[in-house]
């Protein structure tokens, strides 16, 4: 059966395994329990398929797939004890104790870029790539083993800036102009919690995200 599509709103929170997809003047950042956030540009798709956290500990573990787009992840209490792990089409990234920004085309192609922390990681096809330098990147296509870590390119960091940030496409514009300078664009706040926890046991399952399920059961949702 199809999956029924809603409209997340402000400060909505998440169920497990929803999509959140985002048009072309979307914006959205996703904040979860342990501190981390993530911000997903436009025309973008991402699962969170996996969330659980102890606070009393400060660990647990966040899994998330990416589908395509843009998107920045900057680490919290989890991805300072343990890999925060983000699948994509070509490739697995493994993030530690930092902030990294990376994009998944519509063939699948992955490149990420570590801006701070302890270290980006990237395996495809067997094969893993390690990088430790801040500045640096790793990419790799589908059904082939990742590059080499490289120097962030002249000028490859403010695409991403112009994704999150938002310019209006010149029809998008003209919309502005028409409601009076309202921006087109939407940057929506949701809060990801785990599941209650029993005293004295550490959850081992994904979340329940405490957004309660629209009628008809749980779907993927969309900024619209």
């Amino acid at each position: 059966l199809a999956a029924k599509r809603g409209v997340l709103k402000i400060g909505n929170d998440m169920v497990a395994n929803e999509v959140v997809t985002t048009k072309a003047n979307d914006r959205a950042q996703l904040v979860f329990l342990d501190g981390s956030t993530l911000t997903v540009g436009p025309n973008s798709e991402i699962t969170i398929d996996k969330f659980v956290y102890d606070p009393d500990k400060r660990t647990g573990e966040l899994t998330l797939n990416a589908g395509r787009g843009v998107f920045r992840y900057v680490g919290g209490a989890i991805s300072k004890t343990s890999e925060v792990s983000i699948r994509t089409p070509s490739a697995t990234m493994g993030i530690r104790g930092g902030i990294a920004v990376f994009s998944v085309t519509s063939t699948g192609a992955t490149t990420a870029s570590l801006l701070f922390g302890a270290s980006l990681s990237m395996t495809s096809n067997g094969v893993t790539v390690t990088t430790t330098q801040p500045g640096t990147q790793i990419s790799a296509l589908a059904n082939a083993a990742p590059s080499a870590p490289t120097p962030i390119p002249a000028g490859g960091l403010q695409q991403f800036d112009r994704a999150f940030q938002g310019t209006p496409q010149p029809a998008a514009a003209a919309a502005v102009a028409r409601a009076g300078g309202i921006r087109s664009f939407r940057i929506r706040f949701f809060r990801i919690r785990p599941p209650p926890r029993v005293a004295g046991e550490f959850p081992s399952r994904g979340p329940s995200m405490n957004r309660a399920p629209e009628a008809g059961g749980s779907a993927p949702s969309s900024l619209s």
